[in-house]
C-alpha cells in the first residue's frame, strides 16, 4: 500500500505506452470489534480471508475461571487483514477493535495523468490493473475509472483521477 506504480496502456510496460503513475491505496477499512479476553486468534496481518472465515475466538471474561464458553467472531467480508491489535489473553473492552479488514473491493489507485492522454480515458471505462512484484507474483483485477479531476495539479499541466479496483 501506499507504494508509487506506474500506469501503461498495454501490456508490455514499455515507455511509450506510458500514461501517467499512481499511488496505492485501500479505502473504507472495517474494525471488527468484540468483548472480553482473546481465546485464540485465527489470523494474521496480510491475511487473505473470506467471508464466514474465523477470525478469533473469544471468551466473556477472564481465564481464571474453568471451562470458560467461547464466542466465535467470522468475517463479514472478503479481504485482507490490515491489523490485529489482539493477541491471546488480551482483555477488550466493548467497542475496542481488535482486527481491521480492508475488504477486497476497496482497492484505489489514484493517478496523475497528463493532460494529452485525458482523451483516452473516460469515467465508467473499464480497466485491467496488473501488478507484477516479480515474474512470480502477479495479480490482476479488474475495474472501473470511477471519477476524473480535470483540476491540474502542478505545473507540468499533469490531472489527477481516481480510480476504484474491484478483485476478481
Amino acid at each position: 500500500m501506499n507504494e508509487t506504480v506506474g500506469i501503461f496502456r498495454q501490456p508490455d510496460y514499455a515507455s511509450l505506452s506510458k500514461i501517467g503513475i499512481g499511488t496505492v491505496t485501500r479505502t473504507q477499512p472495517i474494525a471488527i470489534k468484540a468483548e472480553g479476553s482473546i481465546l485464540r486468534m485465527h489470523v494474521e496481518n496480510g491475511d487473505k480471508i473470506a467471508r464466514g472465515q474465523l477470525l478469533f475466538e473469544t471468551v466473556a471474561s477472564t481465564f481464571n475461571e474453568l471451562k470458560p464458553s467461547s464466542s466465535e467472531i467470522v468475517s463479514n467480508v472478503e479481504g485482507i487483514v490490515a491489523s490485529v491489535a489482539g493477541k491471546k489473553g488480551e482483555m477488550f473492552e466493548k467497542g475496542e477493535p481488535i482486527a481491521t479488514i480492508y475488504p477486497m473491493d476497496s482497492l484505489q489507485i489514484q493517478m496523475l495523468v497528463p493532460e494529452a492522454s485525458l482523451s483516452e480515458i473516460m469515467v465508467g471505462d473499464n480497466v485491467l490493473v496488473e501488478f507484477n512484484w516479480n515474474s512470480d507474483r502477479t495479480r490482476k483485477y479488474e475495474g472501473v475509472i470511477s471519477s476524473i479531476s480535470y483540476i491540474s495539479q502542478s505545473q507540468d499541466q499533469t490531472t489527477s483521477f481516481s480510480t476504484n479496483y474491484f478483485a476478481y
